[in-house]
């Protein structure tokens, strides 16, 4: 993200898991939450990059600028996330890596494909689940 005077890369994955980790999130769920995190997204500034995950756990990619946190981003997405999906209720927490530039197209082809990484037992780097 880049502002007049500062420039910075701060990319965050950031994984967060349904109530005792219910398998019920579908297609439509996870199309309808790219929408509404956009939304909320661009109220509070921050960029999405890939959002997916599969029945139970949500995985986000995205830019934070310095002048918000990380947990006040989170708790924004989710909060917006349960205000929106009446029917769906997160556990609390979640879980948040940084993501060197290096590596970005790396983490967002592992988000963008969810369903295969779990589906198939195998990770994205050949190594059994």
């Amino acid at each position: 993200m880049k502002s007049n005077q500062t420039r910075n890369d701060l990319n965050y994955h950031i994984i967060f898991s349904t109530k005792n980790r219910e398998a019920i999130l579908t297609i439509e769920h996870f199309c309808q939450m790219r929408e509404w995190a956009k939304e909320k997204a661009m109220e509070i500034g921050i960029l999405i990059h890939a959002l997916n995950g599969y029945k139970d756990h949500v995985h986000i990619l995205l830019s934070i600028p310095p002048k918000l946190s990380v947990s006040y981003t989170v708790m924004r997405i989710k909060g917006y996330l349960s205000y929106k999906m009446s029917d769906v209720y997160w556990q609390e927490g979640y879980a948040v890596y940084v993501v060197e530039s290096k590596n970005f197209n790396r983490i967002a082809k592992y988000i963008h494909r969810q369903k295969e990484h779990h589906e198939s037992g195998i990770d994205d780097i050949g190594i059994a689940a």
